[in-house]
């Protein structure tokens, strides 16, 4: 539970001076659009160039999240909760 909240408190205090998408990560984002599909997965679009990660992004737009990927319900609740609440996220990109 402490790991839990320490990483939202991350999540949500994020305040880097660059700002954008590198190879494998976006950082100092912030989350524009958050949806989910009927088949389970989440799109996620931020404020920054998801064209510039290695991965191949959503129609080069939206991250994608399924949702039984493990950590998925708490990493949708963290987006969600920035979102909300206007705060910057660091995303890391995972391709496995």
């Amino acid at each position: 539970m402490r790991k839990f909240l320490s990483a939202c408190v991350l999540l949500l205090t994020s305040n880097f001076a660059a700002a954008g998408c590198g190879t494998n990560y976006c950082d100092g984002v912030y989350v524009e659009k958050l949806y989910i599909t009927t088949a389970g997965t989440v799109y996620i679009g931020t404020s920054g160039a998801e064209n510039a990660l290695l991965c191949s992004a959503e129609s080069g737009l939206y991250l994608t999240l399924p949702l039984n990927a493990p950590g998925a319900n708490a990493i949708y609740s963290a987006l969600l909760t920035a979102q909300t609440a206007n705060k910057t996220v660091f995303l890391r990109v995972d391709e496995a």
